[in-house]
């Protein structure tokens, strides 16, 4: 199984690193300083944030549990597509010489 995360001081410590490899997952590398490639910030957030946008939470694991929710209703092949379009995405950045560029719709 692959796995991306961005280049945040957490994900690249050691012990954060050992763990993933420990999980047997294969890392995928990400580019320095490219937000607009961030699977998360572009597709996870905005799409989890339609479920429990508007909602009121009385602790931070309440917000958490609906956050999980949300995750669990996007069905698998919605990832399977999203990675197809990461690795295009990437190619874009590659073309763009790391430079801004629109996203592909």
């Amino acid at each position: 199984m692959k796995f991306h995360h961005d280049n945040a001081p957490a994900h690249t410590a050691r012990k954060t690193k050992d763990y993933i490899k420990q999980l047997g997952l294969e890392l995928i590398d990400h580019p320095p300083y490219s937000p607009d490639l961030t699977p998360c910030d572009f597709w996870l957030f905005p799409t989890t944030k339609r479920h429990i946008k508007g909602r009121r939470f009385d602790s931070e694991t309440e917000l958490s549990a609906a956050f999980l929710d949300a995750i669990d209703l996007i069905p698998e092949s919605r990832y399977s597509r999203l990675f197809g379009m990461w690795l295009k995405w990437c190619q874009r950045c590659i073309d763009a010489n790391g430079e801004y560029f629109e996203h592909l719709k």
